[in-house]
């Protein structure tokens, strides 16, 4: 296999690791800002439903 071949499977490997990387991360950040959003409208709704002292 010549070498720029080898380097470019390799590049494109690690390209492909890196946007797997960020994705994960991604959903996880997407995630946790979806329940961050559903605690605080929770938290929003149950202070309503409490008389204001």
């Amino acid at each position: 296999m010549p070498i720029t071949l080898q380097a470019s499977v390799q590049a494109r490997h690690s390209l492909a690791g890196i946007a797997v990387a960020t994705s994960k991360v991604s959903n996880a950040a997407w995630t946790e800002a979806c329940i961050a959003r559903r605690v605080g409208f929770a938290n929003a709704i149950f202070h309503k439903m409490l008389p204001s002292s």
